[in-house]
Protein backbone atom coordinates (compact mmCIF):
# COMPACT_ATOMS: atom_id res chain seq x y z
CA UNK A 1 0.00 0.00 0.00
CA UNK A 2 1.60 3.10 -0.60
CA UNK A 3 2.51 5.87 1.57
CA UNK A 4 -0.59 8.64 1.65
CA UNK A 5 -3.51 5.68 0.97
CA UNK A 6 -6.18 6.07 3.30
CA UNK A 7 -6.86 2.59 5.33
CA UNK A 8 -9.40 1.46 7.21
CA UNK A 9 -8.30 -0.29 10.91
CA UNK A 10 -9.20 -3.69 11.59
CA UNK A 11 -9.22 -4.76 15.21
CA UNK A 12 -11.19 -5.60 18.31
CA UNK A 13 -14.43 -3.51 18.32
CA UNK A 14 -15.02 -0.16 20.86
CA UNK A 15 -17.96 -0.26 23.11
CA UNK A 16 -20.27 3.03 22.61
CA UNK A 17 -18.59 4.45 25.58
CA UNK A 18 -14.90 3.93 24.32
CA UNK A 19 -15.69 5.24 20.98
CA UNK A 20 -17.09 8.57 22.78
CA UNK A 21 -14.22 8.53 25.04
CA UNK A 22 -11.79 8.24 22.06
CA UNK A 23 -13.69 10.88 20.33
CA UNK A 24 -13.66 13.23 23.23
CA UNK A 25 -10.21 12.59 23.22
CA UNK A 26 -9.19 13.01 20.01
CA UNK A 27 -11.55 16.89 19.46
CA UNK A 28 -9.00 18.09 22.63
CA UNK A 29 -5.54 16.98 20.73
CA UNK A 30 -6.75 18.27 17.67
CA UNK A 31 -8.40 21.65 19.50
CA UNK A 32 -4.65 21.91 20.97
CA UNK A 33 -2.69 20.86 17.93
CA UNK A 34 -4.35 23.78 15.75
CA UNK A 35 -3.84 26.17 18.54
CA UNK A 36 -0.25 25.19 18.81
CA UNK A 37 -0.05 25.90 15.05
CA UNK A 38 -1.24 29.11 15.66
CA UNK A 39 0.90 30.28 18.43
CA UNK A 40 4.21 29.35 16.50
CA UNK A 41 2.90 31.24 13.60
CA UNK A 42 1.67 34.41 15.95
CA UNK A 43 5.36 34.45 17.63
CA UNK A 44 7.21 34.92 14.11
CA UNK A 45 8.66 31.31 14.14
CA UNK A 46 6.53 30.21 10.57
CA UNK A 47 6.64 31.67 7.45
CA UNK A 48 3.47 30.87 5.35
CA UNK A 49 3.51 26.86 5.30
CA UNK A 50 6.63 26.33 6.37
CA UNK A 51 6.69 24.75 10.05
CA UNK A 52 4.86 21.42 11.52
CA UNK A 53 3.49 20.05 14.38
CA UNK A 54 2.28 16.98 15.43
CA UNK A 55 0.12 15.67 18.33
CA UNK A 56 -0.55 12.22 19.61
CA UNK A 57 -1.71 10.16 22.73
CA UNK A 58 1.91 9.62 24.42
CA UNK A 59 2.37 5.88 22.85
CA UNK A 60 -0.45 5.59 20.51
CA UNK A 61 0.87 4.17 17.01
CA UNK A 62 -0.90 7.71 15.19
CA UNK A 63 -0.48 10.67 15.23
CA UNK A 64 -2.24 14.30 13.69
CA UNK A 65 -0.28 15.98 11.74
CA UNK A 66 -0.76 19.46 8.64
CA UNK A 67 -1.13 18.89 5.59
CA UNK A 68 1.76 20.18 2.98
CA UNK A 69 0.26 22.91 2.06
CA UNK A 70 -2.10 24.86 4.63
CA UNK A 71 -0.30 27.47 6.56
CA UNK A 72 -0.13 27.50 9.74
CA UNK A 73 -2.10 30.15 10.90
CA UNK A 74 -5.15 29.05 9.18
CA UNK A 75 -5.11 25.61 10.58
CA UNK A 76 -8.27 24.58 12.68
CA UNK A 77 -9.42 21.34 14.52
CA UNK A 78 -11.72 20.68 11.69
CA UNK A 79 -9.16 22.15 8.68
CA UNK A 80 -5.75 21.55 7.13
CA UNK A 81 -5.43 18.38 9.66
CA UNK A 82 -4.56 15.07 8.81
CA UNK A 83 -3.78 11.71 11.17
CA UNK A 84 -1.64 9.04 9.50
CA UNK A 85 0.22 6.06 11.27
CA UNK A 86 4.08 5.76 12.08
CA UNK A 87 4.57 4.36 8.83
CA UNK A 88 3.16 6.78 6.89
CA UNK A 89 -0.45 5.82 6.33
CA UNK A 90 -3.66 8.44 5.91
CA UNK A 91 -6.06 7.29 8.17
CA UNK A 92 -8.07 10.72 8.23
CA UNK A 93 -7.52 13.61 6.35
CA UNK A 94 -7.94 14.26 2.27
CA UNK A 95 -4.95 16.28 2.05
CA UNK A 96 -1.60 16.32 0.30
CA UNK A 97 1.15 14.56 2.93
CA UNK A 98 4.09 16.95 4.92
CA UNK A 99 6.86 16.04 2.97
CA UNK A 100 8.58 15.68 6.94
CA UNK A 101 5.73 13.60 8.14
CA UNK A 102 8.52 10.56 8.42
CA UNK A 103 10.59 12.87 11.18
CA UNK A 104 7.45 13.11 13.30
CA UNK A 105 6.90 9.49 12.70
CA UNK A 106 10.19 8.49 13.49
CA UNK A 107 10.48 10.88 16.67
CA UNK A 108 7.16 9.21 18.24
CA UNK A 109 8.57 5.77 17.44
CA UNK A 110 11.66 6.57 18.93
CA UNK A 111 10.13 8.04 22.07
CA UNK A 112 7.25 6.43 23.33
CA UNK A 113 6.96 9.31 26.15
CA UNK A 114 6.34 11.81 23.44
CA UNK A 115 2.87 13.30 23.07
CA UNK A 116 3.66 16.21 21.17
CA UNK A 117 6.50 17.77 18.70
CA UNK A 118 7.42 20.84 17.11
CA UNK A 119 9.55 22.09 14.50
CA UNK A 120 10.07 25.21 13.08
CA UNK A 121 12.53 27.55 11.65
CA UNK A 122 12.87 30.06 14.41
CA UNK A 123 14.85 32.68 13.00
CA UNK A 124 16.98 33.94 16.38
CA UNK A 125 17.95 30.15 17.14
CA UNK A 126 18.81 29.85 13.37
CA UNK A 127 20.84 33.07 14.34
CA UNK A 128 22.79 32.03 17.14
CA UNK A 129 23.06 27.99 15.72
CA UNK A 130 25.04 29.77 12.38
CA UNK A 131 27.61 31.26 14.37
CA UNK A 132 27.55 27.41 16.88
CA UNK A 133 26.16 29.69 19.89
CA UNK A 134 24.73 27.74 22.46
CA UNK A 135 21.60 29.52 24.20
CA UNK A 136 22.88 31.09 26.98
CA UNK A 137 21.16 31.99 29.91
CA UNK A 138 20.25 35.89 30.01
CA UNK A 139 17.00 35.51 31.80
CA UNK A 140 14.78 33.04 33.06
CA UNK A 141 14.02 31.59 29.66
CA UNK A 142 17.58 30.66 29.07
CA UNK A 143 17.93 28.72 32.03
CA UNK A 144 16.40 25.79 30.09
CA UNK A 145 19.42 25.52 27.81
CA UNK A 146 20.79 22.01 29.49
CA UNK A 147 17.82 19.92 27.63
CA UNK A 148 19.28 20.76 24.13
CA UNK A 149 21.15 18.47 21.42
CA UNK A 150 22.80 19.50 17.86
CA UNK A 151 22.69 17.87 14.88
CA UNK A 152 24.94 19.09 12.00
CA UNK A 153 25.29 16.39 10.00
CA UNK A 154 23.28 18.17 6.85
CA UNK A 155 20.39 20.76 6.82
CA UNK A 156 18.89 19.28 3.97
CA UNK A 157 14.61 18.92 4.16
CA UNK A 158 13.81 15.58 6.13
CA UNK A 159 11.92 14.03 3.67
CA UNK A 160 14.02 10.43 3.60
CA UNK A 161 13.12 7.86 6.35
CA UNK A 162 16.80 7.08 7.11
CA UNK A 163 17.63 11.23 7.87
CA UNK A 164 14.69 10.90 9.88
CA UNK A 165 15.79 8.11 12.58
CA UNK A 166 18.98 9.85 12.16
CA UNK A 167 17.85 13.20 13.43
CA UNK A 168 15.21 11.02 16.10
CA UNK A 169 19.15 9.34 17.62
CA UNK A 170 20.56 12.87 18.12
CA UNK A 171 17.48 14.21 20.06
CA UNK A 172 17.82 11.02 22.03
CA UNK A 173 16.10 11.68 25.50
CA UNK A 174 16.34 15.60 25.35
CA UNK A 175 13.66 18.05 24.80
CA UNK A 176 15.03 19.69 22.49
CA UNK A 177 17.26 19.74 19.27
CA UNK A 178 19.08 22.29 17.60
CA UNK A 179 19.47 21.65 13.59
CA UNK A 180 22.01 23.47 12.36
CA UNK A 181 21.46 25.55 9.16
CA UNK A 182 18.38 24.10 9.60
CA UNK A 183 15.85 24.77 12.81
CA UNK A 184 14.75 23.20 15.79
CA UNK A 185 12.75 20.49 16.90
CA UNK A 186 11.19 20.55 20.35
CA UNK A 187 9.60 17.58 21.88
CA UNK A 188 6.91 17.27 25.25
CA UNK A 189 4.61 14.60 26.98
CA UNK A 190 1.88 16.91 25.15
CA UNK A 191 1.77 19.47 21.99
CA UNK A 192 1.21 22.33 24.89
CA UNK A 193 4.51 21.68 26.48
CA UNK A 194 6.22 21.04 22.85
CA UNK A 195 4.88 24.50 21.94
CA UNK A 196 5.87 26.30 25.23
CA UNK A 197 9.09 24.56 24.56
CA UNK A 198 10.24 26.38 21.37
CA UNK A 199 8.45 29.62 22.16
CA UNK A 200 10.37 29.73 25.57
CA UNK A 201 13.94 28.65 23.55
CA UNK A 202 13.42 31.07 20.74
CA UNK A 203 12.72 34.25 22.88
CA UNK A 204 15.78 33.13 25.11
CA UNK A 205 17.63 33.52 21.65
CA UNK A 206 16.05 36.79 20.80
CA UNK A 207 16.78 37.91 24.43
CA UNK A 208 20.73 36.27 23.95
CA UNK A 209 20.59 38.70 20.37
CA UNK A 210 19.65 41.55 21.86
CA UNK A 211 22.27 41.84 24.33
CA UNK A 212 25.03 41.11 22.49
CA UNK A 213 24.30 44.66 21.47
CA UNK A 214 25.42 46.26 24.59
CA UNK A 215 28.72 46.33 25.61
CA UNK A 216 29.46 43.92 28.44
CA UNK A 217 26.39 42.32 28.64
CA UNK A 218 27.42 39.53 30.08
CA UNK A 219 25.25 36.04 30.82
CA UNK A 220 24.33 34.70 34.65
CA UNK A 221 27.21 31.78 35.72
CA UNK A 222 25.96 28.11 36.04
CA UNK A 223 25.38 28.23 39.79
CA UNK A 224 22.83 31.34 39.19
CA UNK A 225 21.00 29.84 36.41
CA UNK A 226 20.71 26.61 38.26
CA UNK A 227 19.27 27.89 41.39
CA UNK A 228 16.70 30.87 38.87
CA UNK A 229 15.86 27.20 37.44
CA UNK A 230 14.87 25.89 40.76
CA UNK A 231 13.17 28.75 41.13
CA UNK A 232 11.17 29.10 38.15
CA UNK A 233 7.69 27.63 38.09
CA UNK A 234 7.39 26.76 34.24
CA UNK A 235 4.36 24.73 34.07
CA UNK A 236 2.85 27.04 35.90
CA UNK A 237 3.85 29.87 33.49
CA UNK A 238 3.47 27.68 31.01
CA UNK A 239 0.29 26.52 31.81
CA UNK A 240 -1.27 30.36 32.21
CA UNK A 241 0.44 31.76 28.70
CA UNK A 242 -1.47 29.03 27.36
CA UNK A 243 -5.06 29.96 28.77
CA UNK A 244 -4.13 33.25 27.94
CA UNK A 245 -3.43 32.21 24.03
CA UNK A 246 -6.69 30.42 23.97
CA UNK A 247 -8.60 33.60 25.04
CA UNK A 248 -6.57 35.25 22.34
CA UNK A 249 -6.12 33.11 19.14
CA UNK A 250 -8.71 30.29 20.23
CA UNK A 251 -12.57 32.08 19.58
CA UNK A 252 -13.75 31.33 16.47
CA UNK A 253 -10.80 28.68 15.52
CA UNK A 254 -11.02 25.67 18.25
CA UNK A 255 -14.13 26.53 20.04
Amino acid sequence: MKTGTAVKRTGPQRTGAQRTGAQRADGQLKKDLALGYRIIAHEGQAHAIIGILAAREPGADTFWIKSMFHGLDEIKPGFGLMRMDLDGKVLEGDYPVHGEWSLMAEVFRGRPDVGGIVHTHAPYICMLMAADREIEPYDQFGVLTRKVAWFKKTPNRVYAPALAREVSKSLGGTTALFMKYHGIITVGPDIRRAVLAASFLELAAKRQVLNAQVAGARPMDRAMADDLATDTNFERIGAAIWSYYERKLGPGVIS
